[in-house]
């Protein structure tokens, strides 16, 4: 960040380095799980704050677990604010907006 910038800059900065921080833990605690249990489930795609996976039909009922995952990643103690998942399931891309 040169020395004419705006301060905001250097907040922005930090503030989207530590999600992008906790994207990379999430995305991690995510592939171990499918790993350890042998799904055939899989991530595709990583876009901002969204994760999205390609599911055996059979599979959907480990999304709540890999959202309560999702939450529980952060500094010890807990959060500050809170970390909110939401799921959506659709056959296609534009079903989920």
């Amino acid at each position: 960040i040169g020395e004419n910038d705006d301060p905001h800059k250097a907040w922005n900065w930090l503030i989207q380095g530590g999600v992008a921080a906790l994207m990379k833990r999430w995305m991690l605690h995510i592939r171990r799980y499918l790993k350890e249990h042998q799904l055939q489930s899989r991530m595709v795609l990583q876009v901002h704050d969204e994760v999205v996976l390609e599911l055996a039909p059979e599979e959907e009922e480990i999304l709540p677990t890999l959202a309560e995952m999702v939450r529980e990643v952060g500094p010890e103690g807990g959060w500050r604010c809170p970390i909110f998942t939401k799921i959506k399931v659709g056959e296609r891309w534009s079903d989920l907006q």
